[in-house]
């Protein structure tokens, strides 16, 4: 039987002004839209295996609402909750979903109507199943996406959102520059694409108070304008935990106009290189499911002398504290309240799934992973050509590297966005080896 594939696409921008994500000091109601956020699915179907990609412009949503979603649709269409996989752009201009800041009731109204709205997407695209031809393409792009932690001459490490001075710097860290497209074409044109790329969506700063897609809008708007058929693209982030935008430290180009080139950038590269894309000639579907539960760190009662600032973790160095403009008072105060917080649950559920596209691998994590756990990933492959999909159902905050936490920095900071034991993430590559063990 032929390979099938639907795709549809709607509109999630609130209709009010939510309280913005993404930036803790960022405080008051987001002032307006600049560009719609979007919501898209891609429906697939080997003829025995059954698939649907969701795709949300937003910062990250709960593992409890992944799971409501997903038995919706479950309902509605009869798809197993394994084979669904729902992520987040993770934008940081849009609506705070995980409350940092606020937000309150009308933000519980706002993901109850975006409940409603993935069903009707969801319909939309197993109704315009049809017959499709695939295939993919995967090229670097470099010199837009950089590790945000520097190693220095005198072995502390820094992050690139302060100024450092270049002679300073010994070494940094690993980026993932591939993009993938993978492309699905039909008698008319290609109807609907899936781009992979690793890069945090944060090149509007926390001065921004307009909705935005950041650099993935411009990405995907000029794929779908390029490519014949005028496709629904879909963006899926990587494991981006550790990876921003910024090139020289302490210069971060926070304006739209630097979103536009990156995005545009990223699209260039794939859309030059289209005629080198490789046609899958059977797609045959697989796909695995596991939940774990991984431990989270300690945390940390609320007492007077620990108000203002994260009390200091064992063994640990604060990465850069002298003189940062980036861990101020104010946040170190804010890790603290959350960090107190953090006593209801002693571990986090963990949802990954791996699927099988012909040659292609795909490995759905939640949160935001370290860019070397997706390398290592990538690593043991083997003969598949593995795209990481990052902040995929549900939060679990930053997953970094055992050696960072040594390291310190605010990722490794108890807080709501970090809350997991630093080997976390060890724990998740062990689990998809098993699950590829299986599949």
């Amino acid at each position: 039987m032929m390979f099938k594939a639907g795709f549809s696409q709607c509109t999630i921008t609130p209709e009010v002004d939510l309280c913005m994500g993404g930036y803790r000091l960022r405080r008051g109601t987001a002032l307006g839209t600049h560009d719609d956020l979007k919501a898209t699915c891609s429906a697939f179907s080997d003829g025995s295996t059954d698939l649907m990609f969701i795709s949300l412009d937003m910062l990250c949503l709960s593992q409890d609402l992944i799971d409501v979603i997903k038995l919706e649709i479950n309902e509605h269409t009869g798809l197993s909750p394994q084979h669904i996989l729902i992520a987040c752009t993770h934008t940081h201009s849009g609506p705070d979903t995980i409350r940092l800041s606020g937000g309150g009731e009308q933000i519980e109204r706002y993901l109850s109507g975006l409940v409603a709205k993935v069903i009707s997407l969801v319909e939309e695209a197993s109704s315009r199943m049809e017959n499709v031809k695939v295939s993919y393409l995967i090229t670097d792009v470099n010199e837009v996406a950089f590790n945000r932690r520097l190693l220095l001459k005198d072995g502390s490490y820094a992050i690139n959102i302060d100024y450092v001075e270049e002679w300073n710097i010994k070494s940094r860290g690993d980026t993932d520059p591939a993009a993938c497209a993978i492309l699905f074409e039909n008698e008319s044109g290609v109807s609907g694409v899936i781009v992979n790329f690793t890069l945090h969506p944060t090149v509007l700063g926390e001065d921004n108070y307009t909705y935005s897609r950041d650099y993935p809008g411009y990405l995907v708007d000029s794929l779908s304008e390029a490519i014949p058929g005028g496709p629904v693209v879909s963006f899926f982030n990587g494991a981006f935990g550790n990876i921003n935008q910024i090139r020289r430290p302490g210069e971060w180009i926070a304006t739209f106009e630097e979103a536009r080139r990156i995005g545009e950038t990223i699209a260039g590269m794939l859309i030059n290189n289209l005629d080198q894309r490789i046609t899958i000639e059977k797609p045959a579907i697989k796909a695995s499911r596991m939940k774990i539960n991984i431990p989270r760190r300690a945390a940390v009662p609320m007492t007077e002398p620990h108000a203002g600032k994260q009390p200091a973790a064992a063994n640990r160095r604060d990465l850069h504290a002298s003189g940062s403009t980036f861990l101020t008072p104010e946040k170190e105060r804010l890790y603290a309240i959350e960090a107190s917080t953090l006593t209801d649950l002693v571990s986090d559920t963990v949802e990954l799934q791996l699927f099988r596209m012909g040659p292609m691998e795909i490995i759905a994590l939640p949160g935001e992973i370290f860019v070397e756990y997706g390398l290592e990933l990538k690593r043991r492959s083997g003969n598949f050509h593995c795209l990481v999909f990052g902040n995929s159902n549900g939060y679990i905050g930053y997953v970094p590297t055992r050696e960072a936490f040594g390291e310190g920095g605010y990722e490794t900071r108890l807080s709501l966005s970090s809350r997991l034991v630093p080997e976390a993430g060890e724990i998740i590559l062990e689990t998809i080896d098993q699950m590829r063990e299986t599949l």
